[in-house]
C-alpha cells in the first residue's frame, strides 16, 4: 500500500472543484492521503485505486518510484467523468492520458467514474488493453489473481476485495 502522490501529469480537470475546508476557507484538495493498494501473487502485481483523483498516470509514477516497473495489471477509475459536458481541454486530457497508456505493457479495468464517454475515447485508443469493470463481478484478469473477486460500494466509496470467503476493504 502506497500514497503520498504528488505528480501534476494529465491531472483530471474535475479536481479543480473539489475542495477542503480548512477553518473558514476552502482550498484545493491535493489528495495525498488517498491511499492505493497493491497485491502480489505467483510474481504478479496489480494496482489498485478507487477514483485515482491524482490521475492514473502520476499514480503510476509513483508506482514505479516505489516498485521499479510497472504493474501487471490496474483496477482503477479514472475519474474524467464531467457533467453535464466535456469541453474540448477535457477530450484532449483523455486522448492523450489514453496514449500514455497504451505505451505500457500493463491491463487495465476501469469503472464508473471514468465516464462513458472518456471510456469510449479511452476503448478506441487502448483496444483490448481496457475493459470495464461492472459494479461487482469475478475478475476476467486471466491470471494467478483470478480468483479475486472485485466490488465497488458507491455508497461508502469504497472498494471491496473478495477472497476464499474474506472480506478486504481498502
Amino acid at each position: 500500500m502506497f500514497s503520498r502522490v504528488t505528480g501534476r501529469r494529465l491531472w483530471p480537470l474535475g479536481n479543480r472543484e473539489l475542495m477542503l475546508k480548512k477553518g473558514d476557507a476552502f482550498e484545493q484538495d491535493t489528495f495525498r492521503h488517498e491511499q492505493y493498494l497493491v497485491l502480489e501473487e505467483k510474481g504478479k502485481r496489480i494496482l489498485i485505486s478507487g477514483c485515482a483523483h491524482n490521475g492514473i498516470l502520476n499514480i503510476l509514477d509513483r508506482y514505479r518510484e516505489l516498485y521499479g516497473s510497472d504493474p501487471d495489471a490496474v483496477i482503477s477509475g479514472f475519474h474524467m467523468s464531467r457533467k453535464p459536458h466535456y469541453s474540448q481541454a477535457d477530450l484532449e486530457l483523455v486522448r492523450q492520458t489514453g496514449e500514455e497508456l497504451r505505451r505500457l505493457p500493463v491491463r487495465f479495468y476501469t469503472g464508473h467514474c471514468t465516464g462513458e464517454i472518456p471510456y469510449r475515447i479511452l476503448k478506441d485508443i487502448m483496444g483490448e488493453q481496457l475493459s470495464y469493470v461492472q459494479a461487482a463481478g469475478k475478475s476476467d484478469m486471466g491470471m494467478a489473481v483470478s480468483s479475486w473477486y472485485l466490488a465497488f460500494c458507491r455508497r461508502s466509496s469504497q472498494l471491496l476485495l473478495f477472497r476464499n470467503g474474506y472480506l478486504f476493504v481498502k
